[in-house]
């Protein structure tokens, strides 16, 4: 039978364990309690890919570059960093809080100083994209293999409350349909292969709803307006204003924000067109993330559509 003494020491030694261990070590569905009064993002998709494939993708460098960022930079292992990048627009460094290889990785950040934008103007004035009120924020990625395929569900959790916070809560979310459908696209379609990204962009001075009738209309992408009959996961055609055919299947569908889809006829490379909304500002993108193109045909499309959206919405 353990002395009083020696229970004080026993006692002393647990009490020292848990605060040194810190609460990146605590079970995660412990770390998601903690967060109980925010509020959270949850995705599941189903992978034809083995975890390790899907692992390598969310943690190597050339991997992610393949379906999420522009450019990444990653410091493997617990206590290592993940630095992602939208050419000079965007950066976002997330702390390794978790590696559990091919199982469970989570990453923290501070919305106050680890998500950086260049600057957006409204009025002269420089204007945040995200909310100004600092809070933790960590996305967890869970991994499980089913019948040759793999499960993840993502958890982005964090989000404030109150109403300050809306607009990055809806817009994350709708991130993730986006990417983690690009990510299944990548995995499925085109492992190992490099990605290609033309993107266009310009802010809007008229409403969402006008923006994107023109974008999606005879003026932009559907010229013969076959778009209005389709819903997520139909096949579709359309010819856009510029003479081009894109042809395939749609993959994310949320009027009046979101167009993803399949181009089939260039290599399989996936085109994206939406709105962001943040901060009273309101701006239109056009992405064509392309595997196997010529560097002229990205470039082309590229400079072709930010023509067209300046002429379009300006």
């Amino acid at each position: 039978m353990l002395s009083k003494a020696s229970l004080i020491i026993v006692l002393f030694i647990l009490i020292f364990l848990e605060v040194s261990c810190g609460p990146s070590n605590l079970p995660s569905d412990k770390m998601e309690g903690m967060m109980a009064n925010k509020r959270k993002v949850e995705k599941t998709i189903e992978i034809a890919a083995p975890v390790a494939a899907v692992w390598k993708a969310l943690t190597e460098a050339e991997e992610l570059r393949n379906w999420f960022p522009l450019d990444a930079g990653v410091e493997p292992g617990l206590g290592g960093k993940i630095r992602l990048s939208w050419r000079d627009k965007f950066e976002w460094v997330m702390k390794i809080d978790v590696w559990l290889t091919e199982k469970h990785l989570r990453l923290v950040y501070s919305s106050e100083t680890d998500f950086t934008a260049k600057a957006a103007q409204k009025k002269g004035k420089e204007v945040k994209m995200i909310s100004e009120e600092s809070n933790e924020l960590a996305i967890d990625y869970y991994l499980e293999a089913h019948a040759g395929k793999t499960v993840l569900r993502l958890v982005h959790s964090g989000f404030g409350a109150d109403s300050t916070w809306d607009e990055e809560y809806e817009g994350v979310s709708r991130g993730w349909s986006s990417e983690l459908g690009s990510l299944k696209h990548y995995l499925e379609n085109h492992r190992g292969e490099d990605r290609s990204v033309a993107w266009a962009s310009v802010q809007l001075k008229e409403s969402v709803e006008s923006a994107w009738e023109k974008l999606i209309g005879p003026d932009g992408f559907d010229r013969n307006g076959t778009l209005k009959s389709v819903k997520e996961g139909d096949a579709y055609e359309i010819q856009a204003v510029t003479g081009e055919i894109f042809r395939g299947k749609i993959l994310y569908l949320n009027s009046p924000l979101d167009f993803m889809a399949t181009v089939d006829n260039r290599q399989e490379a996936i085109l994206r067109v939406k709105i962001e909304q943040y901060q009273g500002i309101r701006e239109a993108d056009v992405w064509l993330s392309g595997y196997g193109l010529s560097e002229a045909e990205i470039k082309d499309f590229e400079e072709r559509w930010a023509e067209k959206l300046e002429e379009l919405l300006n």
